[in-house]
């Protein structure tokens, strides 16, 4: 039996998509989900500024959705 046996591939993507990295937390995945989570705080904080806003603007929106998807497939028995 793997980690991700029995877990929602629907229900991981969209926590992943209301909190970065939250999908992975609930498949078991740590390092993953941490990763997303940093990520989302680093893309908040580089909008903060004007010219490093357009990296983070593209971040904080491609990486909810990378997340998601990335959930959803960890989910899916290999």
């Amino acid at each position: 039996m793997t980690a991700t046996e029995g877990k929602s591939g629907v229900l991981a993507c969209i926590l992943s998509l209301v909190i970065p990295g939250l999908g992975h937390f609930y498949l078991g995945s740590i390092g993953k989900g941490l990763m997303f989570f940093i990520l989302q705080i680093l893309a908040v904080s580089l909008t903060m500024t004007l010219v490093l806003a357009i990296i983070g603007i593209p971040l904080w929106i491609i990486n909810p959705i990378w997340a998601a998807v990335d959930a959803y497939k960890a989910a899916q028995p290999s």
